[in-house]
């Protein structure tokens, strides 16, 4: 990876860690009292469980990421690249982005987003490094469109609206996070090693499932539909059988 590419896969990852970290940390202090049922005030159960996993998320994710960021922020004035460890990058990073899945009273939305955005700038950077080694490749574009796609189909944590699912909801919302992050995490880590990921199709037809679950389990009349998760579900699958399972079935031959 040339030295441009490198500084900024770097830096997709600072901004992502810090942005996330502030937000949150922020929406921790704001939530206690504001946000009616997400406070931690509420006498809703369901809320507290949130942000406690939020301070867990927010704890083991900042001591995983200390290191290697400092180290990120401090090799972006020296001559030469950043030796990423993958395995230690985005095992802090899927940890952090847990606390973002999960709705707290005062929400940032747009910081996240924001955040969000850095990460998946950096996976362009690698398509970028991987298209200019291999001259045109055409698996590592696929692989972070589809990956952009899925993490975008990881569902967010709220109360239900729906009190005859409320049980299979909060049970499914949870498998959703708790399941769809790792997923995520493993294709990331192969894609950031290799610039492209293999396809296997069981993290497509397990969030599929899981997110498809929590949509419907929530579902009471069309205002409250979850259709972010929804479109991104359908976009998610359509991307996988129209690429993705080419790519794999090629792979195994």
């Amino acid at each position: 990876m040339n030295k441009l590419l490198n500084r900024l896969v770097s830096i997709g990852f600072i901004l992502y860690t810090l942005i996330l970290l502030v937000e949150r940390i922020v929406a921790l202090i704001l939530s206690v009292q504001n946000g009616g049922e997400y406070a931690l005030v509420s006498n809703n159960v369901m809320p507290t469980i949130y942000y406690a996993i939020v301070v867990l998320s927010i704890t083991v994710g900042a001591v995983l990421l200390a290191e290697p960021i400092f180290k990120m922020t401090v090799q972006l004035f020296k001559p030469e690249n950043y030796e990423f460890n993958w395995k230690e990058v985005i095992l802090g990073s899927m940890i952090l982005l847990v606390s973002g899945m999960m709705h707290t009273g005062f929400t940032l939305s747009w910081l996240q987003f924001i955040a969000y955005g850095f990460l998946i700038g950096a996976m362009i950077c690698v398509t970028i490094d991987s298209c200019k080694r291999n001259k045109n490749n055409y698996n590592s574009i696929v692989s972070v469109i589809f990956l952009t796609l899925f993490s975008m189909a990881i569902p967010v944590a709220y109360t239900s609206v729906n009190e005859a699912t409320q049980v299979p909801f909060y049970v499914f919302t949870l498998l959703a996070v708790f399941a769809e992050i790792p997923l995520f995490g493993f294709m990331l880590y192969e894609f950031m090693n290799k610039g492209e990921i293999r396809f296997d199709y069981s993290p497509v037809i397990a969030m599929f499932a899981l997110s498809g679950s929590v949509v419907l389990l929530n579902f009471t009349a069309v205002s409250n539909f979850n259709w972010f998760v929804a479109i991104f579900v359908v976009l998610t699958v359509a991307c996988y059988l129209g690429f993705g399972l080419r790519i794999f079935l090629n792979n195994r031959k």
